[in-house]
């Protein structure tokens, strides 16, 4: 994908406010409870014993420290006063997320209407189904085909020639986290040499517990994509693969997306399609090779889709999703008031004895049923063809240059068990590459 053309002046001419210096995704990690060690599925498993979905709190049933969580006034919960549930069952969670007449999206809306705007996820309704039909015409399989091998794919083998010299090597510092990071921007159009910038941008812009830091991010990624929107629609022969390129030119019934629309739009992907990628692809690697089973897929690439899949259900890198109760409904034989907020575990759901033998067990060879990773119905994610494909890739290509890799038994084993609150993923991946 050429990015020939592309304004970086948005992101250069972003004052500094004391925030240029800092490592904002340790601020942001840190404050998603990410590196909190808790017993997640045991206590998935005994709230499901209870019922498929369960009154309570997830801190309170984790026994740790509700300040690890996102507080009430960052989540927009302040002021509703009331009861809290949690779905932990497939079905539960299934219902509560396909459910819009009962089920809305008031938590996320308040959560992030300052720095992000009204984002897609959080919009509704006729409002929902308008603006996503235009969204979705820049994710098309052809788009996700064009950037696998545009943009994907040489990420991938870049980042391969650059840990190859050596025989060990940390695949997420050294792997998942920048290929995430390098392969959302290209997506974009960003040059390369601009990714870590606008990275930190991103990041800053969901740091709802900082609220200067947070508009320092948005005040870069505005600018940026502002002009790079300008410039897009000041160009009659504007044929671009990048996202913004499509979005500008997206059309249906003669409607399109405004500028404030678009910008939006990249102000939420970029900070949302580089986390979880990430984070998942680190889960899959550590489970590949945790259980022996990176030598079944090298023997047998036809496996790399059930092994994305396995990886995807086995551990979620975000755990679930907020809705609120519009009226009183029942879910699965439990009564929830109007008004109550219900935390919707995808984590929980994956892990459901009633849905998969055995869920504990990670295992390529299991046949692919729906998860409840990327959500369901009308709000399913969009990203999801574009994250799948991410993740497919790299393992194909670390696949090819790493046959023989395997865990390094001189690391620290606790280092690459999966932890975390709101989000998960292992501290590290330590691996001998040979």
């Amino acid at each position: 994908m050429s990015t020939e053309g592309l304004s970086t002046e948005g992101l250069s001419s972003v004052e500094p406010t004391g925030f240029d210096d800092v490592d904002v995704f340790a601020r942001f990690d840190a404050g998603a409870g990410a590196r909190e060690k808790v017993d997640l599925y045991n206590t998935f498993r005994r709230l499901r014993e209870r019922a498929p979905l369960v009154e309570s709190t997830l801190t309170t049933e984790l026994g740790v420290d509700p300040s690890i969580w996102v507080t009430p006034a960052h989540t927009g919960y302040e002021g509703l006063n009331a009861p809290t549930f949690l779905a932990v069952g497939y079905d539960a969670v299934h219902t509560v997320l396909r459910d819009q007449e009962n089920f809305g999206q008031l938590a996320q809306v308040r959560a992030y209407r300052h720095t992000i705007g009204d984002v897609l996820t959080a919009l509704e309704s006729d409002a929902h189904r308008s603006e996503r039909s235009l969204v979705s015409q820049a994710f098309s399989r052809r788009a996700i085909e064009n950037w696998g091998d545009e943009v994907i794919a040489p990420v991938a083998a870049g980042l391969v020639a650059e840990i190859g010299a050596g025989d060990t090597a940390e695949l997420m510092s050294q792997f998942a986290f920048p290929f995430s990071a390098r392969v959302i921007a290209g997506v974009l159009g960003l040059p390369t040499s601009q990714s870590d910038r606008m990275l930190n941008l991103a990041l800053a812009c969901v740091a709802l517990a900082e609220p200067e830091l947070a508009e320092w991010g948005k005040t870069g990624m505005t600018r940026w994509a502002d002009e790079v929107i300008a410039a897009r629609r000041a160009d009659p022969s504007n044929d671009g693969h990048d996202v913004i390129s499509m979005l500008v030119r997206a059309e249906q019934d003669g409607e399109s997306l405004t500028g404030e629309q678009i910008t939006t739009f990249v102000r939420f992907l970029y900070p949302a399609g580089f986390e979880t990628t990430y984070r998942a692809m680190s889960n899959t690697i550590v489970a590949l090779l945790s259980t022996g089973q990176w030598d079944v897929l090298r023997a047998d690439r036809s496996l790399l889709g059930n092994a994305v899949a396995e990886g995807l259900r086995w551990q979620t890198s975000l755990i679930g999703h907020p809705r609120v109760a519009r009226s009183d409904v029942e879910v699965d034989g439990v009564h929830v008031p109007e008004g109550a907020v219900v935390l919707a575990f995808h984590a929980a759901a994956n892990r459901d004895p009633s849905r998969w033998e055995d869920p504990d067990r990670f295992d390529i060879t299991r046949p692919i049923k729906l998860n409840a990773t990327f959500g369901f119905g009308a709000h399913l994610c969009l990203g999801k063809p574009l994250a799948e494909a991410e993740i497919k890739r790299a393992l194909d290509v670390l696949l090819d240059a790493f046959p023989d890799l395997h865990l390094d038994p001189d690391a620290d084993p606790a280092d690459r068990v999966v932890n975390g609150v709101a989000f998960r993923s292992p501290a590290g991946v330590q691996v001998r590459l040979r």
